[in-house]
C-alpha cells in the first residue's frame, strides 16, 4: 500500500485531515480488502476526496464480503 499526499513541498492532507490519525484503521481496511487503492499498486491519494463511484465501491465491499479483493 503506497500513501501520496500530493506534492512535494505541499502540506494540504496533514493540514485537513492528519494521517497519523487514521494510519491503523486504513491498514487493517486495506487488509480486509476494503480499500483496495487507486491504482494496480495500491496508492492511496490521502490529499482528495472520494468520488461516488468509489464510496459505493467502498460501501458494497463492506456489505458483500465475496466481493473484497
Amino acid at each position: 500500500m503506497n500513501i501520496v499526499f500530493g506534492k512535494p513541498g505541499e502540506d494540504f492532507a496533514r493540514y485537513y485531515f492528519p494521517y497519523e490519525m487514521c494510519t491503523d484503521e486504513v491498514e487493517k481496511l486495506y487488509k480486509a480488502g476494503i480499500l483496495t487503492g487507486s491504482d494496480a499498486a495500491g496508492t492511496m491519494y490521502a490529499n482528495r476526496y472520494l468520488t461516488r463511484a468509489e464510496a459505493v465501491a467502498i460501501v458494497a465491499r463492506l456489505i458483500d464480503v465475496d466481493s473484497r479483493k
